[in-house]
């Protein structure tokens, strides 16, 4: 059986971490609405709401920013899987900021 391009050269996907999947249940509860009333309001199924609150979604911007406006939070901030690449890009720029100031 052959192994998928992202297991090979990626690894596995990264899952919507467990501070985003707290953020995301903790804003619906705080509404008082059920996942179906949050899928409703980003145009999505019931079963994604539930996959992002128990872990098992792959992170979609696009989707974390729907939550975002429905629930009045910020959770783009707490997905993890693009933090790395931005923290190596800062760090990036500031090194070529230090070697123009030379």
């Amino acid at each position: 059986m052959a192994k998928k391009l992202e297991d090979e050269e990626l690894g596995a996907p990264t899952k919507v971490s467990a501070a985003t999947s707290q953020a995301i249940m903790q804003g619906r509860q705080k509404k008082e609405w059920t996942q179906a009333q949050l899928a409703k309001e980003i145009n999505e199924k019931q079963t994604v709401v539930a996959s992002y609150e128990n872990g098992s979604a792959v992170p979609d911007n696009r989707i974390l920013a729907a939550m975002e406006r429905a629930l009045g939070l910020s959770l783009i901030h707490i997905s993890e899987p693009t933090r790395p690449l931005y923290i190596s890009y800062a760090v990036f720029c500031l090194k070529k900021k230090k070697k123009k100031k030379k």
